[in-house]
């Protein structure tokens, strides 16, 4: 079961990260990716891994 509206709903109005903020988000995170790949480090970049961020304690 896929509860779509009720996700974009979380995040608009609990999160708010609207559609412009996500957007905002993932071309800050798509400069950050491009200038990291940019540099000239020993080890060569090959991927970045998504990860998520959740309640569970990290400690």
């Amino acid at each position: 079961m896929k509860l779509i509206d009720q996700f974009n709903n979380f995040l608009d109005g609990k999160v708010n990260l609207n559609q412009t903020r996500f957007a905002l988000l993932i071309t800050s995170v798509d400069a950050v990716k491009t200038a990291i790949r940019g540099f000239d480090w020993g080890p060569k970049i090959l991927g970045f891994a998504a990860r998520l961020v959740g309640s569970r304690n990290h400690h």
